[in-house]
């Protein structure tokens, strides 16, 4: 069961995350390329979800105790980084 229900929320997310992150940049952007933005953060989502294990260490976890903090940071910084790149 513990199973099933990873699978269902890594697949919700995957559906729904960027679906909200996108709608918020055409929002706040006013570009009409949500079909980027949406194809972007989804690739987004399979990275932070691939590279948690590799950058959520002890000692980070020390500084950060809270794990979704650390997805937030991350999503933060691809945020910044995909802004930056459709500025360019």
């Amino acid at each position: 069961m513990k199973r099933l229900k990873k699978i269902l929320c890594f697949v919700l997310g995957w559906q729904i995350v960027p679906l909200i992150f996108a709608l918020i940049n055409v929002w706040i952007w006013q570009i009409d390329s949500f079909k980027i933005f949406y194809c972007y953060f989804s690739i987004v989502y399979l990275l932070c979800y691939i590279s948690f294990p590799l950058f959520y260490r002890p000692n980070i976890a020390k500084k950060i105790p809270n794990k979704y903090a650390f997805y937030g940071i991350m999503y933060g910084i691809f945020w910044i980084f995909g802004i930056l790149l459709c500025l360019v």
